[in-house]
């Protein structure tokens, strides 16, 4: 009885930690994944086109089930913005790179599952297709051009990067060619009242300490000032180049379509493929 006893009392906590197992099992929690999806393959080649063409595509796809309820090709668009003025007074140039999402993913295509499109050499069906490509995603680009179109390049330019430039370029300008543009050039100011912005400092050896001559510098209260009539400059002056005959302006809009293939099974699983970029131009 006592072996009997005995036995029970060994194999009763094994029993109890089985059936704690069937109740809360960890393991078995981390691989109950449901239906698998489709695997999908996924190319585009080239990898840039011009706007309103098509662009060719490749993929292949399978399911355990062999069954797809959708096949579709999506891409979003990435806008890529290059902006730049240079001065002919000082050679001074400010210049922005800026990159932002257009839109975001979408369909764009739907196909049709055949089952005559299946490789058995690849184990899995294949379409090899096209998809489209606006017209209205061509590049807009505009390098040094020869005649100034002030409408076109306030409503391409935002407000502040053209501020930018003025107060970058204002930095840059000593006395004699701030004077040059404000007094001489387009008498937006007199040169008294000019003078009365500036105050002469020394320039001293810092090896000998000695003043080695002197210079004008603008007053820190005078900066604003002069600056908002700096402002009123016309840009086409600041950055028309006599020896080239050219604005020197630089702007250009670019897209990047980002593409994938989407593949739902009869399990209603959804599946993407790996994202492709491909360059507008």
């Amino acid at each position: 009885m006592r072996k009997i006893l005995k036995y029970f009392s060994f194999i009763l906590p094994g029993l109890l930690i089985l059936s704690a197992c069937e109740v809360n099992d960890p393991v078995n929690d981390l691989v109950r994944t449901g239906y698998v999806g489709a695997n999908v393959y996924y190319e585009v080649e080239p990898t840039n086109s011009k706007a309103g063409r098509d662009v060719p595509f490749y993929t292949e796809y399978w399911s355990v089930d062999d069954e797809f309820k959708n096949l579709e090709l999506w891409y979003g668009i990435d806008k890529s913005l290059n902006y730049s003025l240079k001065s002919s007074l000082n050679e001074y140039v400010y210049a922005l790179d800026s990159a932002e999402t257009a839109r975001e993913s979408q369909l764009i295509s739907k196909f049709d599952h055949d089952i005559n499109s299946y490789d058995t050499e690849k184990a899995a069906y294949v379409i090899d297709d096209v998809f489209p490509v606006s017209y209205t995603l061509a590049p807009t680009v505009i390098e040094n051009p020869l005649s100034y179109d002030e409408e076109q390049i306030f409503k391409l330019f935002p407000e502040v990067l053209i501020k930018n430039f003025y107060a970058g370029l204002f930095e840059t300008l000593d006395y004699n060619m701030l004077k040059m543009v404000l007094v001489e050039k387009t008498a937006l100011i007199d040169q008294a009242t000019f003078d009365t912005h500036y105050e002469v400092v020394e320039i001293v050896d810092p090896e000998t300490g000695e003043v080695v001559g002197s210079e004008k510098v603008i007053k820190e209260e005078s900066k604003p000032v002069l600056l908002e009539l700096f402002e009123q400059v016309p840009l086409q002056d600041l950055i028309y180049n006599p020896n080239t005959f050219a604005y020197q302006v630089g702007y250009s809009r670019t897209y990047t379509l980002i593409s994938k293939f989407r593949v739902v099974n009869g399990n209603d699983v959804e599946v993407f493929s790996e994202t492709k970029a491909v360059e507008i131009n």
